[in-house]
């Protein structure tokens, strides 16, 4: 369990271990932007396939995108809980 103490800053924190903590943010927003750009795919292909010919390009634009905001919410929480980012500054950005 995450207490509080896991935001304030820790100022006894030598260099080094701050640019670990920054280079695992890099690693998992790179398994981010892989996740969401592969499910991206997945549903740009359902989209031209299916849905425009059905509904047409801007109702199947407006359907995709919100499906894809939803998606991308969900596993940018799954990525900062389940790879364990750090809740500093630092880490998160």
């Amino acid at each position: 369990m995450k207490s509080s103490r896991d935001s304030l800053p820790d100022s006894t924190a030598s260099f080094t271990t701050v640019l670990v903590q920054a280079l695992r943010g890099t690693e998992v927003g790179a398994v981010y932007a892989i996740i969401v750009f592969l499910i991206g795919f997945i549903l740009g292909t359902i989209r031209v396939l299916l849905l425009a010919p059905r509904l047409g390009e801007t109702i199947a634009v407006i359907v995709e995108a919100s499906v894809i905001l939803a998606t991308s919410w969900f596993v940018c929480r799954w990525c900062v809980d389940r790879l364990e980012v750090r809740r500093t500054v630092s880490a998160r950005s």
